[in-house]
This record gives structure tokens, sequence and C-alpha cells, in this order.
């Protein structure tokens, strides 16, 4: 390894660890906030989300980290004439090029694999954080606030002596077209079971309402159990392609090859029946419409099964796409100002870089652009940066 790339890789890893982790911090403290007011955290709580939540932090930090660190590096290279001297003793370019792009290279590597943690195990963790610690939650915010709601339920209570409830009232929420069910009570204490997904409310001395009557009393106690997640949404959030591991997806994309093609069977057949009633009778027009929703919906997940794992290897890969455009940018602005030779390099990659990758990702998903489509913001990247660095090797 020569000296000069001994120095570029030094200087670019000295720059980018201490980047990443003031940034990494100052995103961890933001979102570990923003979730502890959003569900009313405990300090406990608060603390078992902070490694869940760094993997996230750290997924939107790399990119922009190092896009700094080579704005730094090669533009006070620059000002100080550090690449004319390079150039004079007849040194390519290149060479001086080839170890920022092998650290943009490494660092898109491990980015891809911290995406395909965070995105599965970090997501997942943080849910079970939360949902484990629901009990602790919402006596937590019970007490602070008097009221804990979820979509099935909410609870409202005078206040909280220990664990015992004062003058709960107790909401239950079942389906859109039946009436809530209200008990109220003297007082209660709650138990939540994380393994069966169930809330477990003791009550003492109460009355249960539905539709604005009283239909029970009971001086006594009673023990009512409710689920505090709908399963069908616990099981939509685990199958979600974001949350699913590059090795389930392309099972899940088979499973779902094969629900699409009988999905367009059942269509044909039901097309058939539509064109040959035979004596006379019709097809109810919702069975007919039956197959091309599962069509529609079968068609949807499809793209989004085949989209997810492009995003998640462009996503990673925007590292060494920022740094062919941002070392050679760097070095034609000649600024030992890194804060301004990063603005002025960040700007154009913020209005050209994202706009293509959001409208790749939301074509692709749609089905409108194929799964590739996501990569055109890395495409574009890259192809301006060998543009800017044929200007840098002229001059």
């Amino acid at each position: 390894m020569t000296i000069l790339t001994r120095y570029i890789l030094l200087e670019l890893t000295k720059v980018f660890l201490v980047t990443l982790l003031a940034l990494v911090v100052l995103l961890v403290l933001v979102g570990v906030a923003q979730e502890a007011v959003r569900h009313g955290l405990t300090l406990g709580v608060t603390l078992r989300l902070v490694p869940f939540v760094l993997l996230n932090a750290m997924c939107f930090a790399i990119p922009g980290t190092i896009l700094f660190s080579a704005c730094n590096v090669f533009g006070r290279m620059a000002a100080a004439n550090e690449v004319v001297a390079i150039k004079s003793l007849g040194i390519h370019p290149d060479k001086m090029v080839a170890p920022a792009l092998a650290f943009g290279f490494l660092v898109s590597a491990g980015t891809v694999l911290l995406i395909e943690v965070a995105f599965t195990w970090g997501h997942q963790g943080a849910k079970r954080v939360i949902a484990s610690s629901l009990e602790e939650i919402a006596y937590s915010m019970l007490r602070t606030r008097g009221e804990y709601s979820s979509k099935r339920f909410s609870i409202h209570v005078d206040s909280v002596d220990g664990r015992r409830l004062i003058r709960p009232t107790i909401t239950l929420y079942a389906t859109d077209s039946d009436a809530p069910t209200t008990i109220s009570a003297r007082e209660a204490e709650l138990r939540a079971d994380f393994t069966e997904g169930l809330l477990h409310l003791e009550l003492v001395d109460g009355y249960v309402e539905l539709d604005g009557q009283v239909t029970l009393r009971f001086p006594d106690t009673i023990r009512q159990a409710v689920p505090f997640a709908d399963p069908d949404e616990m099981f939509a959030a685990s199958s979600h392609p974001s949350h699913m591991r590059t090795p389930d997806i392309a099972r899940a994309k088979a499973r779902q090859r094969a629900e699409l093609a009988l999905a367009h069977r059942q269509g044909a057949t039901a097309a058939s029946a539509e064109s040959n009633p035979g004596d006379g009778a019709g097809t109810d027009s919702a069975e007919g419409d039956e197959p091309k929703d599962a069509i529609a919906v079968s068609g949807q997940r499809l793209h989004r099964l085949e989209t997810e794992p492009h995003r998640r290897w462009a996503s990673g890969l925007s590292c060494l796409s920022f740094v062919f455009i941002g070392v050679p940018l760097a070095i034609r602005l000649r600024n030992a100002d890194f804060f301004t030779t990063f603005g002025i390099c960040f700007l154009p990659i913020l209005l050209l870089y994202y706009p293509l990758f959001m409208f790749g990702l939301d074509g692709a998903k749609a089905g409108r652009l194929p799964p590739w489509s996501v990569w055109l913001g890395n495409i574009v990247c890259i192809i301006v940066g060998l543009l800017l660095h044929r200007g840098v090797v002229r001059h």
C-alpha cells in the first residue's frame, strides 16, 4: 500500500467515524424521544429500545456521513494544492480517487448488511420491546394522563394507587358495525400477557353497558381478557416485505406468483361463465369482481416483493454513488471550508438522487416500472461523477 493510499484512507476513516458518531447520537436521541412521547414509555423501556433505534439511525446517517467525509478530505486537499502537487509528480488522479472508491464500496457493503438487520431484526425487536412492556407503559400513562388507548380498547381512570386503578372505565371496540362495550368498576388491576397477546383485567364492583344500556351488574370480581393487538394486523406487519429477511422474500415471491397464477385462472373461469351464462343464469357481479380484486392484490404484493431486494441494495450502495460524485466535485470546487463544499455537493445530490430514487421506488412498487428502476438515482450519480472525474483528469 502506497503512502498516498494510506494517507487518504486514514483521513477518510477519521472524519467518517467522528462524524458518524456525532450524527448517530443525535438521531438516536431524537428517535428515542419520539418513541417515548408517542407511546408514553418509561425510562427502562426507552433504554431497551436504544439498540434497535441505533440500527435505524446508522442506516440513515451513513450515506450523508460518507459524502461529508469525501467532501472534507478532497476539498481540503484541493484547496491546499495537494492535488496539483500529486499530478505534478506524474501520479495519475485515479491513484488518488481509487482509495476513496474502495472505502465507499466497503462502507456500502456494510450498509447493505446493516439495512437487512435493521429492517428485520431491529424493527421486530422494537415492536417486541413495546408489546412486552405494555403493562408498564399502560400504568405509566394512566398515572400521568389518566387514560390509555389503543385500536382495540381504551381505559380512563380517576387515579392510580400502586397497581389499583380507581374508578376505571374500559371501552372495548369491536368491529365498525358493532357498538362498543363499556365496563365501569370501583377499582381494577391489569396484567399483560405478551405470549398470548392479551391484556387481563380484574374488575371489582361495577357494571357493563352495551349500546348505552346496562346489561350486567357485578358486585364481586370479574375477569376480562382483551387482545391488545389485532392478529390480522400483527401478521400483516410481520409479512410486510420491508420487514422480511431476504431469503424469506425469495420464498414469498414464489408463493405469490403461484397465488397470482391461480387468481388469473379463476378470473378466466369467471369471465368464461359471464360470456356463456348457460340457461340464462347470470353471474353475480360481486362474485365476478372477486377474481379481479384477488389479481390486483396479489399483483401489488408481488411488485413489492420484487422491489424490496433492489431497494435495500440501492440504498446501501448509495454510499458508493455519493463518493463517485462527491470526490471530483470537491476537487473542482477547491474550497477548504468543508461545510460550504458539503452544502454545494449535497444540494445537487438531494435534488438529483432522492427524487430519482423515490420515482423509481414508487413506480416499481406500483408495477408501472421494472424493479431495477430503484437504481436510477445511483446510475445517474455515477454517470455524473464519471463526467466530473474526466474534467479532473484533464485539468
